[in-house]
């Protein structure tokens, strides 16, 4: 689910990536009201999606002191249970580490697929997500908080949203004489194409480039093709094998125009 908080200062209607983790930056000072015994506040800014931060009383936080102003318009959290937990949260900002003012406000997600939450840019030191209430014991194995990088133009279709783009791989079982006995899955994902509108020379080989890194290397980011238009469709996701960017030249060689290859995580 996405929540849009006021005016963000990015155009909303196109498709964005979320890569770079501040809370993850070596620069960084994590912290946590409290964790359960084998699950520290340091499992939330892996990539992975198995590993998890686990409060142990309610309210709570995990805090982010990046060791300067830094400017973030969105958080993404992966891989959660709030929704079983019926709980909500908030993202704050601190420029002192005491006083704090809510940026993303009221995320009560109904169900545990990805959240993200996108606002105006707001620049602060201190960054935490704050679990105000939850019935069940919550779990959050990815918070990202960052500056989400948005691409210019669209997305061309044919496009399948990754929140429909699941991939499940089965074990069929049936008799010699054709009888059904029942499937068992032995893996879930997702895996999508995504072509965009092709954009300019300058944005591909610059804007583009720190990004392009960090997918090509097989990272994972979060993907959402359009916030305000398309609300489902956000999930993390990682490129494919042998899927590396490659921006094109069209016949003008003005503009380029790229498809990313991807799987996601599907919950």
């Amino acid at each position: 689910m996405i929540y849009i908080n006021g005016t963000p200062t990015d155009d909303t209607s196109l498709p964005m990536v979320l890569w770079e983790n501040f809370l993850a930056s070596s620069s960084t000072t994590l912290t946590a009201s409290t964790a359960a015994t084998d699950y520290p506040a340091s499992n939330a800014v892996t990539e992975s999606t198995n590993d998890y931060w686990q409060p142990t009383a309610i309210p709570a936080w995990i805090k982010g002191d990046l060791g300067a102003a830094t400017t973030v318009n969105s958080v993404a959290i992966i891989a959660h249970n709030l929704g079983t937990c019926a709980a909500t949260v908030y993202l704050q900002s601190s420029p002192d580490n005491s006083t704090w003012t809510t940026r993303s406000t009221s995320i009560s997600p109904t169900d545990d697929t990805p959240i993200l939450a996108i606002f105006a840019d707001v620049s602060a030191r201190y960054w935490r997500l704050y679990i105000a209430s939850s019935t069940g014991n919550p779990t959050i194995g990815n918070v990202i908080v960052g500056d989400r990088f948005v691409f210019p133009g669209g997305v061309m279709p044919p496009y399948t949203p990754i929140w429909q783009a699941q991939k499940v791989e089965l074990l069929v079982a049936k008799t010699m004489g054709g009888h059904f006995m029942g499937n068992r899955i032995l893996s879930q994902g997702a895996e999508t194409s995504i072509s965009l509108v092709s954009f300019s020379k300058t944005f591909g080989e610059v804007d583009l480039q720190p990004f392009k890194s960090w997918y090509n290397a097989g990272h994972a980011f979060v993907w959402a093709s359009g916030p305000s238009v398309f609300d489902k469709d956000v999930g993390y996701v990682w490129r494919k094998p042998n899927a590396e960017m490659r921006p094109t030249f069209t016949d003008t060689g003005s503009w380029l125009k790229m498809t990313m290859e991807v799987e996601g995580y599907v919950q």
